[in-house]
């Protein structure tokens, strides 16, 4: 795993608050729970309903993303928007069945220095502040999409959120995203407020979509059928 290009050093306050309506029947929780913690697990994908859209490898073009006061090529802001449910608040302690919910705007600009075709960004790890008491958190599956990715002989499902094009400076640099949290466990408090963990990342280029099955087997069906006509002569 490319662990040099994801990791994302950044956290933001969780404001303890009163809470919205929206619950957990109402999101598809993917929990970093996958080889090694990267990325999610294979059934809980396919519990979700999902499958991968997107596929890469350590070739393609992977790109340092972070906090935008770290200064790397690909920087972020983060703004809270909701918070939709806070066991916490309450003193009860968030679980998988009662997670803390939050809503996030991510504004991600580009600082390579060049312009960035069909950019994406890639969610890879889950709390990334070390120690022993990380906390289980997750994505909504309902925004993002999974990404497979192979590295060393292990394959990953990250998620995914498609940037576009991204200009190398000025107008068109910077594209906002939306990112739902879902935490399993008590965040620490710094004061009044919660902090939310943070999540290792990405930037990506030169990625590839996965083909539709139909697609696929189209594909299969032509080759047979040049395998044969060659035969044939």
């Amino acid at each position: 795993m490319r662990t040099s290009a994801l990791w994302l050093a950044v956290a933001f306050a969780l404001a303890s608050g009163p809470a919205t309506a929206l619950s957990i029947s109402d999101t598809r929780p993917l929990y970093f729970s996958g080889p090694g913690g990267y990325g999610f697990a294979v059934a809980d994908v396919a519990a979700a309903g999902l499958s991968p859209s997107l596929q890469a490898d350590a070739e393609d073009n992977w790109i340092d993303a972070g906090g935008t006061k770290l200064g790397l090529p690909i920087g972020i802001d983060i703004d809270l928007q909701k918070v939709h449910k806070n066991p916490q608040a309450r003193g009860r302690k968030p679980s998988a069945r009662r997670p803390i919910i939050a809503d996030s705007t991510w504004t991600i600009t580009n600082h390579t220095g060049e312009a960035l075709e069909d950019a994406v960004l890639v969610f890879s790890l889950g709390d990334t502040s070390g120690g022993k008491k990380k906390k289980p958190v997750a994505l909504d599956g309902n925004l993002i999409e999974i990404l497979a990715y192979s590295f060393e002989g292990e394959d990953y499902l990250l998620g995914a959120v498609r940037l576009g094009d991204l200009a190398a400076e000025g107008e068109g640099s910077s594209v906002s995203i939306d990112v739902r949290y879902l935490v399993a466990g008590r965040l620490p408090r710094k004061g009044n407020r919660l902090l939310l963990p943070p999540l290792g990342v990405s930037g990506l280029t030169g990625w590839s979509p996965v083909p539709e099955p139909a697609t696929g087997s189209m594909i299969a069906l032509g080759l047979l059928a040049l395998g044969a006509a060659r035969r044939r002569r």
